[in-house]
Order: structure tokens, then sequence, then C-alpha cells
């Protein structure tokens, strides 16, 4: 039978291959000298400064087509969305970052003016491989006519040859948007100029897709029709969740959905504040945010971005996401890193369990900032190396500094015990002033102020770690805040979104209320809906896209924890030999001992480890976990996982970072929120 639906995807995948022919030849036409040198367009801090040019990672294919229901001017009957603006023959591609952009991701609900989004007929989203185009997914506003989306531009059908991958080309479903992508080939001979692709058959006319199952794996062919769940490519959006989990985060433009793109493109001259769920795609909409505020082909453009998160763990993770959205300017800065530098490298862990108030606040990191400023003049007669010891010991003696600043009779206590600036620097009580005292010494690298500050699991950080931050912000700049208040670990932060808004002048509205992320993508309504039950009950109604099994239970012997830990491994590992397995609990040393013992080895990534038999899995505290995602977790032993306030935050964030499968394995009774719950080992 002859496959019509095949020729439209053909004609898509030839204007992709001329779009990727184009920008490959423009790219290498820019004389840019960080590229030659291989130095990454958006660095981690500490890495130098971000490279003000894209990174070539830019070079990514077409998201998608918009219908219009007029000639326009500049954009034609229809244009394309892609990650950079071309021209070429009768084809427009538009960035995804431009105003226009929003008729793609937003429909007839955009704000877009020019051309009024009321002429807009509907949206084609294209699924991608490496370079190449296997699929698209249409949508049609309301009253038109599939077959009128993308009408023919004249003349009979061509068909271009159908762009061919190399063999070091063609990668795995689920590498293509979250790796670094297969090798970019060398420009290769234009193709025939290609034609405007007719319009694709409708659905429910005998054609391929109008039943399940029938439909060609090469496209969706999808109608607007069939039940309203809300959400956008639906079903593209399930192909993409259903992957395996890739090393690094995934751009998500052909899927991204109304109410993300929404905050992804707030405007840059207000402050956001986001309240989302686990699983909603807040480290996405952060990031994406970030590429969307200083992409070069915006008129208003921000030229510098700080995207600030919890670990090194998260800074790796999304860095390679900016560069393929084709932001640049920014600096992805991990709290740890930050903090490291701060300090004069000292390496004590961020968070401890026995932390008091006093540690880790904003008022002792002013006392760090002002002992400074008070010993400058003898500050000037001390080696830089020194610097940091001289003002501890003042603090830390009973000196006339520390009977001014110290005010409060914990904090002069708590400073006593260090003794000395030589003693104070091994202790991890004093990690956030030490930093804090490093910050206004200038100690780590020079780095400008930020137009724009995005920080991603704000629940976790503390005052301390907030003033630091709040000194990266140039005056008029702006914060765009994401976090899920249900996940915090520790009493030591701030415990409503109107604290964090009126500490960080955000607003003195004591009702300010953020805005919120409610739909589930990432994770599975079983595994949402089991982590749950430790919430409050108005917290308990969790929506996800994706189905899954119920957390399995698996109680062992404490003797035998080692051992069924390791068969959870084994199984999770095998069940996702493409994807990504974890272990979480409060004890990862004694984890990761128990592995290598058991023959497991330690590889080139921190906190992994694999076996013979070529498994992988990460060992982490949750602390550790913030922000990550994986296919399967093992979570061992809930009930030492610590509360704070009465609440369950740590353990609530170690069971809902799996995607697919989690596993409870323990020998103490299971805290009760979440007992009797979960299917039983068989």
């Amino acid at each position: 039978m002859f496959d019509e639906f095949s020729e439209y995807l053909e004609a898509e995948r030839g204007v992709n291959e001329e779009y990727l022919r184009r920008l490959r030849a423009w790219y290498a036409d820019l004389d840019d000298i960080a590229r030659r040198m291989a130095i990454p367009q958006n660095t981690v801090w500490g890495g130098g400064i971000p490279n003000p040019k894209p990174a070539e990672t830019v070079i990514r294919p077409l998201i998608g087509r918009v219908g219009l229901d007029h000639e326009d001017a500049l954009l034609g009957r229809d244009y394309y969305i892609g990650s950079w603006y071309l021209e070429f023959d009768d084809v427009v591609v538009v960035n995804w970052a431009a105003p226009v952009a929003g008729l793609f991701f937003l429909g007839r609900a955009s704000s877009v003016t020019d051309p009024a989004a009321a002429s807009c007929l509907g949206r084609r989203s294209f699924e991608s491989r490496g370079m190449d185009l296997t699929g698209y997914s249409d949508e049609v506003e309301t009253g038109v006519n599939a077959g009128d989306l993308f009408p023919a531009s004249g003349g009979e059908l061509v068909i271009p040859p159908a762009p061919g991958l190399p063999d070091d080309q063609i990668i795995a479903p689920g590498d293509e948007e979250g790796s670094d992508g297969p090798p970019i080939p060398a420009p290769v001979p234009p193709p025939p100029p290609p034609p405007r692709p007719p319009a694709p058959p409708t659905v429910g006319d005998g054609q391929p897709g109008d039943e399940p199952g029938d439909q060609p794996e090469e496209s969706t062919g999808a109608s607007a029709e069939g039940e309203d769940t809300g959400l956008r490519n639906e079903e593209l959006v399930r192909r993409a969740l259903e992957r395996p989990r890739a090393d690094h985060l995934s751009s998500v433009l052909n899927t991204l959905q109304p109410d993300q793109y929404r905050l992804v493109s707030w405007p840059a001259d207000r402050h956001l504040v986001v309240q989302g769920h686990p699983g909603t795609g807040k480290t996405i909409v952060a990031s994406h945010r970030a590429a969307f505020l200083t992409h070069p082909d915006r008129e208003d453009r921000l030229d510098r971005v700080a995207l600030v998160g919890p670990t090194d763990e998260w800074a790796e993770h999304v860095r390679h996401v900016l560069d393929d959205l084709g932001g640049t300017g920014i600096t992805v800065i991990s709290l740890e890193q930050m903090i490291r530098q701060f300090s004069d490298g000292a390496t004590h862990a961020l968070h401890h369990d026995a932390e008091r108030w006093f540690h880790v606040s904003w008022e002792t990191a002013r006392m760090g900032g002002r002992a400074v400023a008070k010993l400058k003049a003898h500050l000037d007669r001390i080696p830089s190396g020194k610097k940091m010891r001289y003002v501890l010991d003042q603090l830390v003696r009973d000196t006339p500094l520390h009977r001014e600043l110290a005010g409060d009779e914990s904090i002069s206590e708590w400073l006593l015990k260090g003794r000395s600036g030589e003693e104070a620097v091994k202790g991890r009580t004093y990690l956030l002033l030490m930093a804090n005292i490093g910050r206004a010494l200038r100690l780590g690298p020079t780095l400008p102020l930020f137009d724009h500050v995005i920080v991603d699991e704000v629940q976790d950080v503390r005052g301390g770690e907030w003033r630091l931050i709040t000194s990266l912000i140039r005056t008029g700049g702006h914060f765009s805040l994401f976090g899920d208040l249900n996940q915090r670990r520790t009493n030591h932060t701030w415990s409503t979104w109107s604290e964090f808004a009126e500490n960080l002048s955000i607003s003195i509205d004591p009702e300010f209320e953020p805005e919120e992320m409610e739909q589930g993508y990432r994770s599975t309504r079983q595994i949402l809906d089991y982590a749950s039950h430790l919430l409050e009950p108005e917290y308990r109604h969790p929506e996800a896209l994706m189905e899954g099994p119920v957390p399995l239970v698996r109680k062992a012997k404490e003797n035998q924890l080692p051992a069924a830990v390791r068969r959870s491994v084994v199984e999770l590992c095998d069940r996702f030999a493409d994807g990504k397995v974890a272990v979480i609990g409060i004890d990862p040393d004694g984890l990761r001992q128990e592995l290598l013992s058991a023959g497991w080895r330690r590889t080139s990534e921190r906190y992994t480890f694999g076996d013979d038999d070529g498994h992988k899995v990460g060992v982490f505290k949750p602390v550790m976990a913030r922000g990550l995602e994986f296919d399967g977790v093992v979570v061992v032993e809930p009930a030492d996982f610590p509360d704070n306030l009465g609440k369950h935050g740590r353990l609530y964030t170690a069971l809902t970072r799996a995607n697919k499968e989690l596993v409870v394995v323990h020998s103490k009774p299971l805290p009760k929120a979440i007992k009797g719950r979960g299917r039983r080992d068989a």
C-alpha cells in the first residue's frame, strides 16, 4: 500500500537537511577563536568566563512549524522553528526564543500581535533522532481543517532523497538530546532545493494512523481530535518520557508545554517565583529560561545570567543543554563549588545533621563581611594567603572585634569553640562564615555582576548561602526562583514563599503566592502517590502523565540488608541497561563500602560504581540527589531519614527521584505514613 504519510515526512526531512547544511556553513564562517579552542560556550563556574558566541551544538534539527491563515510579508504562509534564524529559498526558520515563536508553543493563546495570534491555524512538532527528523505531530486550532494547515505551494509533489545518516551518527532512542550527541559531519553538497511540503491527509480518511498500532514508526501523524488531556503533543511527550535517562539534561523544545513556556518566557524585568512538585519540570524550565533570556537572536537579550543549583552533579547535569539551546553568557554555579572557592578551598561537606541556625544564618554571614570591613587597615599588610585565618582568628578569640560583632550569647559561645584561626578553618560548622569572609576578601574567580540570577532547589538554600547569591546580582537585576517547599531538608531555611519574597525584596505582600507547576511528567503516578503520603493531606493529589509499577517494598533482616540492596540494584540495572540507576540512603559511605566489598569498583564518575557484568549505579545522600533523575532508584532504610519540623522533606525527595521504578529496602519499621503501602516482595 502506498504510504502517503512517508512522503510528507520525507519532504520535511529535506527541509531539515537543507537547514542543517546552511547552518553548518554559517557556523564555519564565524571568526570564533573560542570554538576552535574547544572552550565550552556556557561554563560551570571555575571553568572560565562564558564564550559570547554560540556553541557548535546549536546546530540542531528543526523543532516545529507554524501555519498562518494569510501570507505574511516576512514569514510567508507558514514558517519553521529552529535553534537559529535562517532564510533560504521560500523557507523561513525563526529561533525558538523569538517572540513570534510564541505561536508555536501557545497557538492562539499567545500574546503575539505580529502576526496576530488569531491568524494561527495550527502547529507541527517534529520528533528527531540525531540530526534527522523521524516523525511529526500536528495540532490544529478549533474550526480549522487539518488539510488546510500546510497547503501545497502549487505544482506536483516532489520528494527529495531521504537524507541518510552515516553509521557513526545513528544513535539509539533516548541518546539524541540529553547526551553530547553524535559528531557533526562536515558540510555536504546541497540536495536539490526542497519544496514546501504539502498538507498531510486528514486522519480519519483511511490513512495510516486511524488505529493504534497502524501508525508508521517514523511518523506520528497525530490529529488534534481525540480525548483532550490538556497536554500539547501528548504522544511525543510520552515517547520522550519512555526513553532511558541520558547523562545530561535534555532539550524539550518540541514538547515544551504551554504552562512551561509561559514561565520560560516570563518577562526578564519581573521577578519569577515557582513552586513545583517533583517531576513537573522545574529544572527544565530554569535551564530553558536561562537560554531564552540570553539567546543572541533576541533583540532584548541579557548579557549575563547566572544559573545556580545545589551540587556539582547538578551543574554538570544542566550545562550541556544550555549550549544546545543557543544561550550565551550563562554561568552555571553550583553552591558546592561557590562555597569551596570563597572559603579558600575548604572541602567540608556543605550540609551536616548537627547544624544550628547560627552556623548557616544570614546574620552570621553578614558578620563575616563586617569583620573584613573593620579589619581592612590590618588586612592590607597581611599576605593574601593568610587573610582568611587572620579574620577568623579575630572572631573566634575573645577580642574587641569578637565582643563587638558576636552579640548573641550562643553565637559567641560557638565562635570561641574555634579557639584560633588555624583551628577554625578545620571546623565544618564555620564553613558558611568562612565563605562570606572569603567573598568580602574577593577570594575565588572574579565575576561580573549578573543581570538575572536563576536559582533551582531554592527550598534548601540557607541564609548564609542567600547572602552569597545576592552578592552576584547587579542593582536592578532580577531573580527567577524554583523550588518545592515540601522537599525542605532543614529547619534553617525560609518556610513560606512570602518569607522568600520579603527577604529577597521581591514582594512585601504577606499573602504572596508563587506561580505553580502541577502537572507531573518525569515520574509515574504510582511513585508520586506512594511518596505523597508523607505530605499534608492537601498535597496528596499528584498529577502524573506516566503509569508504572507500584513501588516495591523489600524487607530484610539487618544482616541481610546489604545483599537485598545489591539484589535490587542488579534487577534495576538489568531492566534499565541503557538508563540510569541510583541508590539513596542516609549512610552512603556504608553502602559504597558494601558494594566495594562485593567486588564492585569505583568509576570515573563521582559516587558511581560498576561491576563485572557492566552494571553501573550511583550511590547518593538525599541532598546530593536533588535536581537529578534516574530510571530506577533504591531507597534504603527510610526510618533513618531525619525529619524537619515533623515533616519528611529528605525522604520525600529521595522517593521521587525515580522516573519509572522505585524499590524501598528496609530492616527497621517504616515511617507510619508509608507503612503498609506499596507491593511486597514475592
